[in-house]
């Protein structure tokens, strides 16, 4: 497209470019780092391509690999710059409860750090009392997904639809939601 991806310098507020990218009011070279897990093995490579497109932009990356539960507790102790990680909000019914353990009150281990919305707290509170009418909830989860997409607190990159197909000889098929089993001791087949 010949159109550049470099950040641009941002003078007023001290940021500049340079020959090795990003440079903050200090001078120093903006470099961060991005937790992923060896959990979902599309993690690590889609850390890389992410790495590199952040390269082209001017801002150094270094990914570490780690196990699952580095990410929540980088989270917990502040130490957490970015993070990659397989969340699913959509392979349950209502994602009410997991969209308010991650984006409440005071955050949660896969959610935003750092970034909070008290109209979206709100929102998410009452729908999980279970009390508005089926309009008043479908305003609230407008506002709830509006709030999200605006503010961005989290990025999704990648997305997909999880499938199954089953016989009518089958009973006892159920899908994990968090995909850490197929169940396959509950399955039965028909008589």
């Amino acid at each position: 497209s010949g159109r550049s991806t470099k950040v641009r310098s941002d003078r007023r507020n001290g940021w500049r470019t340079a020959s090795d990218g990003l440079r903050d009011p200090g001078g120093q070279p903006l470099r961060l780092s991005l937790r992923t897990f060896v959990d979902r093995p599309e993690l690590p490579v889609i850390a890389t391509a992410l790495q590199a497109q952040w390269r082209e932009a001017g801002i150094a990356v270094r990914v570490v690999i780690g196990n699952s539960g580095d990410v929540p507790i980088g989270h917990r102790d502040g130490s957490l710059q970015l993070a990659l990680a397989a969340r699913n909000y959509a392979t349950v019914p209502d994602p009410t409860g997991t969209l308010a353990q991650d984006f409440g009150p005071r955050g949660g281990d896969w959610g935003a750090m750092g970034w909070h919305d008290d109209a979206l707290v709100a929102a998410l509170a009452e729908l999980q009392r279970g009390t508005p009418t089926p309009a008043r909830a479908a305003a609230l989860r407008a506002r709830v997904a509006a709030t999200l997409q605006d503010g961005l607190p989290v990025i999704p990159v990648a997305w997909y639809r999880q499938q199954v197909a089953v016989g009518d000889r089958l009973d006892g098929v159920s899908l994990d939601p968090l995909e850490r089993s197929y169940r396959l001791t509950r399955m039965r087949w028909r008589a």
